[in-house]
């Protein structure tokens, strides 16, 4: 459970943590009016910080042993609407890279961004396993082929319904349609039992895949591996995923080779406007 702290000497009484705190575990102490933890409801606190980040003067601190960083202000300007749109009609998935070692210290930033994706009662149940060369994705993307191989000779349901044969084919001509010669992979995983964590994970990795552009990478989403993996003891051990730990998904990621220079076509979007 986290430990509040309120500093009375800035705090103004402005019931803002009151009124924001999604569990109601705040409320106005009678005697001298400044808000307060109700005890009984502080078992139910999640972390989620809104209370600390809503306080203009700064007074609320939560703190815990997992709690990492301080609560920095930002006052930036917000993008446009405009500039929203033209990032994310403009993201493309990568599946072609420079051949190049990924920086550490950037995969570590963009883990850091990824960490204040919304999860279900902010329990941020993700962990992050990183393949940060290219000789180590190559292992695993051959790990894969051969068991797809397998499955294939099984006549697995898996192997048929994902045409393992077309990759096998590609792979057997010496080209990578697995890991796409990527020098880095990224697995999210979560406990199995976590029933919430698929979501929570899925969410995880977009704004990964979102944010790379921004630090000159490009990413893709790796989803014959994450299959593999959870089907498969050696590439599971490859990847470093615990058994007790489901693989949620995974994101081949690099510098782009190329660039691309304008947004593609979509279908329109499908929206049903319900009446209230």
């Amino acid at each position: 459970m986290p430990e509040k702290t309120i500093d009375t000497t800035k705090c103004t009484k402005c019931g803002r943590c009151i009124e924001i705190c999604p569990i109601e575990i705040w409320e106005t102490d009678d005697t001298t009016g400044f808000p307060l933890v109700s005890r009984p409801k502080d078992k139910r606190c999640t972390a989620c910080g809104h209370c600390e980040a809503i306080c203009p003067e700064n007074a609320i601190a939560v703190l815990g042993e997992n709690l990492a960083g301080p609560a920095e202000p930002w006052d930036g300007p917000m993008p446009t609407p405009e500039q929203v749109a033209g990032y994310f009609t403009s993201r493309r998935s990568v599946r072609r890279f420079v051949p190049e070692a990924v920086d550490r210290k950037t995969l570590e930033r963009l883990l850091d961004i990824a960490r204040y994706a919304p999860s279900g009662i902010n329990r941020q149940p993700v962990a992050w396993n990183v393949l940060n060369s290219p000789a180590a994705v190559k292992k695993l993307a051959t790990l894969t082929a051969e068991w797809m191989r397998g499955q294939l000779r099984a006549k697995t349901p898996v192997s048929l319904s994902l045409r393992f044969d077309i990759l096998i084919e590609a792979w057997d001509k010496g080209k990578d349609p697995l890991c796409r010669n990527a020098p880095a992979c990224l697995f999210a995983c979560a406990p199995r039992e976590d029933r919430m964590a698929g979501m929570d994970g899925t969410i995880a990795i977009a704004h990964v895949e979102l944010a790379a552009p921004a630090f000159g990478l490009g990413a893709c989403w790796a989803g014959y591996l994450s299959i593999a993996a959870n089907m498969h003891a050696p590439i599971r051990a490859a990847a470093g995923i615990p058994e007790e730990f489901a693989c949620i998904g995974s994101l081949m990621i690099g510098r782009p080779k190329f660039a691309f220079v304008r947004t593609p076509r979509r279908n329109a979007a499908r929206v049903k406007w319900i009446a209230g």
